[in-house]
């Protein structure tokens, strides 16, 4: 067994001992004795901050609802240095935001109590001599929340619950109608006096346009008819390759488009399988920049809330979500682009023919095949 797993075993086995309340303790004293944060003094003086921490939270899908905030934000405090904090894992998902923000990546296997990475790069941070930090995972480890404490900033703040002082100094306490992404983002931009702009959409580079169509010639995908495509991993992953297989069979009835699966890894072999019958292209684990080229060269995208569809929400892509009652709230209002199809329990032929519906629906606004360009 490597070391680093054998370190972990023993500081899960300490936490069980001691319990988290305690090892949370002996974080904050070291915390304190260290880098010695400050309490908050309010009112909190806005106009003071020079250099703002954006900690990002641990999934990608969670992160790139945090995008708008993270513009609004640099929007906001436009004279002020702007380093956003994230996993290696997450890192490739904020490419958009690196002309605004300095982008600031780390091991995420790493982050733990005990680990060796912990308190050199808390001290790092302590010697960026941040004048905010805020905190946008909402259930922190400890080692997140030393991290947010060594930047000594004057204004350490986050979603309540998630932390105390000496770690955090300052908490957003929104009602339950700000749980959502979406809410929760303009509630935040409120606090500091800004708002989230509507608009924002995700860039891709001309290189990256280039480089799409390239790989799509190589799929032997017709360039002048309409790519839609369909989240393999949500769709499949969450309803079944049966369910799929029905999906697939009524999208190749919708008239003069290209149908295109996608998956961030390798499928499973039964739907592999399914989709060769069905003679439809299967473009797999994609690197960021060029998945985004795909949703980007793409006219419709049936997804859900992941990776594929929060993506191509930002790049303004139209997009079928398949969610239910309470996955929709992080959706309504997030894009124009976005039409919902709830689920109850499982889809079924009816929900197929739902999306038939839309699919049709949308595609009908687009320009006549002969004169359709995907670089739109």
């Amino acid at each position: 067994m490597k070391k680093s797993n054998m370190v972990k075993k023993r500081m899960g086995l300490w936490r069980r001992l001691l319990g988290q309340s305690f090892t949370r303790a002996l974080s904050a004293r070291r915390l304190m004795r260290r880098f010695h944060p400050p309490m908050i003094n309010f009112p909190a003086d806005l106009s003071a901050v020079t250099s703002l921490l954006i900690v990002m939270p641990d999934d990608p899908i969670d992160a790139l609802h945090r995008i708008p905030l993270c513009v609004a934000l640099r929007t906001r405090f436009k004279d002020a240095a702007v380093t956003v904090l994230t996993t290696a894992a997450v890192g490739p998902y904020l490419k958009g935001l690196q002309e605004l923000v300095r982008i600031e990546e780390y091991d995420g296997a790493g982050r733990y109590i005990g680990s060796k990475l912990i308190w050199p790069k808390a001290s790092w941070l302590f010697a960026q001599h941040f004048s905010m930090t805020l905190l946008l995972e909402r259930n922190p480890d400890d080692a997140l929340l030393v991290w947010c404490g060594a930047t000594a900033a004057p204004i350490r703040a986050g979603f309540a619950g998630s932390g105390q002082y000496p770690f955090l100094n300052m908490q957003f306490q929104g009602s339950q109608e700000h749980a959502d992404a979406v809410n929760s983002n303009n509630f935040i931009a409120s606090l500091f006096t800004t708002v989230i702009r509507s608009n924002f959409q995700w860039m891709v580079s001309p290189q990256t346009i280039d480089e799409t169509r390239s790989f799509l010639h190589e799929y032997k995908i017709p360039a002048m008819l309409p790519l839609v495509g369909i989240d393999l991993d949500y769709c499949a992953g969450r309803y079944g390759t049966s369910w799929l297989e029905a999906l697939v069979k009524r999208c190749k009835e919708l008239p003069e488009v290209t149908l295109y699966a996608y998956s961030g890894s390798e499928p499973d072999e039964a739907a592999m399988i399914k989709l060769q019958k069905l003679a439809v292209p299967l473009i797999v684990n994609l690197p960021v920049p060029l998945l985004a080229g795909l949703l980007h060269q793409s006219a419709l995208v049936i997804s859900g809330k992941s990776i594929c569809g929060e993506l191509a929400l930002l790049l303004h892509k139209e997009v079928i979500c398949l969610v239910t009652a309470a996955e929709a709230a992080d959706f309504t209002a997030a894009a124009p682009s976005c039409s919902l199809v709830m689920i109850k329990q499982k889809p079924d032929s009816a929900t197929i023919a739902v999306i038939a519906e839309k699919a049709t629906a949308i595609l009908s606004q687009l320009p006549k095949v002969a004169e359709h360009k995907r670089a739109h």
